[in-house]
């Protein structure tokens, strides 16, 4: 019976890992290239450590391995055939996605004022009032508000990034200055052009954000989100050094396209306007040769690690939901030590530790469905094929 199980588990992961190994070779761009490389990388992990576990069945497992090998690679080119004729469907590389027609749960009211909990902590007494006097002035198309200082504007604006993703994209920071306690902000559009964006920012908000009902725990309202910005967006191939020192989760929401940092941005201020807190987080890769942002969430009291990039290679998947610190970790190769939170180089892993692993059982979910009434996600395993259900409570 040792055996047998062993035996099954090898033939599972060497169909994952086949699989997977062929779609990432085929994948056209880098950030799917290296989350299925993850992918495959675990999968192949999880079979080396079965393997070692059951030495004794060496012969048995050994003979029956070579049979799924060989039908498995016939599968893997197969897939590698299908998707080569796929290439150029989509992708990272098109045109960007209109936006999808949203199924509305309830009809979202735009909040002017949202900021992550952590940013209060982090700027002190006063910088919460500082923050939405920005606000108010940006949405309201004025040139003034109350500031006490050129620091604490900066702060105010990098905070918008992700907290009011209009302000960072049309506030010129180089002609805004603050003079005898009053900031003074110059923008990067006439008024009647600043008036009309505004409007159809708060607009583009609101519909998206409307995929969520006011009775939805913090759990489904990012789950919602997430599907919601996968189906949506494109990730943007064609960023260049000029692009990317300008970048901004607005162009993800108007535009529907972006890099990480986009994407990840739109995806916080999206939750934070349907009241669940969360901020950026950021790392370098194990070589140092990439950098990546992702959201950090928290949910029900407790941070779990969402990455809305990787996540559109595999939109109908909650692969890389609810992550745990070392999840984060293994899946893109970003060390633990590297993380950097909050707009605000703060590298504290203690203070935003991430290892509850209550979702872990949807990282191999794909193609799953949200039944309110028993509040249950029902999805299919991607290892074993199997449907199965999660309870997510409330």
């Amino acid at each position: 019976m040792q055996t047998e199980s062993s035996l099954a588990c090898c033939n599972k992961h060497i169909r994952l890992s086949l699989f997977l190994f062929v779609h990432r070779c085929s994948e056209p761009d880098n950030e799917r290239r290296r989350m299925c490389l993850a992918i495959h990388r675990n999968s192949l992990y999880t079979l080396e450590k079965h393997h070692k576990c059951h030495e004794s069945g060496e012969t048995a497992i050994k003979k029956q391995t070579i049979k799924a090998f060989t039908l498995f690679l016939i599968t893997a080119l197969a897939a590698a055939l299908f998707l080569s004729s796929c290439a150029g469907s989509g992708g990272g590389t098109g045109e960007p996605k209109p936006a999808p027609e949203v199924t509305r749960a309830e009809s979202h009211t735009f909040k002017p004022h949202v900021m992550s909990e952590v940013y209060r902590d982090i700027y002190g007494d006063g910088f919460e009032e500082t923050f939405f006097g920005l606000c108010d002035a940006v949405l309201s198309g004025e040139d003034t508000f109350s500031c006490p200082s050129r620091e604490r504007l900066f702060q105010a604006l990098s905070v918008s990034r992700t907290c009011l993703p209009i302000a960072d994209a049309l506030v010129d920071r180089d002609g805004s200055f603050v003079e005898n306690g009053t900031a003074h902000l110059s923008y990067k559009a006439e008024k009647e052009e600043l008036t009309r964006l505004t409007e159809e920012f708060k607009k583009t908000v609101e519909r998206n954000v409307s995929v969520i009902a006011g009775g939805d725990g913090e759990c489904i309202k990012a789950i919602k989100l997430l599907y919601m910005t996968a189906h949506k967006n494109t990730f943007d191939e064609e960023n260049t050094l000029d692009d990317f020192l300008s970048v901004t989760p607005y162009r993800a929401i108007t535009q529907n396209r972006g890099i990480c940092q986009e994407l990840s941005g739109e995806y916080i201020y999206y939750l934070l306007q349907a009241g669940v807190d969360a901020m950026p987080c950021s790392a370098l890769s194990r070589d140092k040769s990439e950098a990546h942002e992702w959201a950090l969430v928290r949910i029900d009291g407790k941070y779990y690690h969402v990455d809305p990039t990787f996540t559109l290679s595999y939109p109908d998947s909650l692969y890389f939901f609810g992550m745990t610190d070392r999840q984060r970790e293994y899946y893109g190769d970003f060390p633990l030590e590297s993380f950097t939170y909050a707009d605000a180089d703060i590298s504290d892993v203690a203070r935003f530790h991430a290892d509850d692993g209550r979702f872990r059982e949807l990282w191999l979910a794909r193609s799953y469905e949200i039944d309110e009434e028993t509040k249950t996600v029902s999805y299919t395993d991607t290892n074993t094929g199997e449907k199965k259900s999660f309870a997510y409570g409330s």
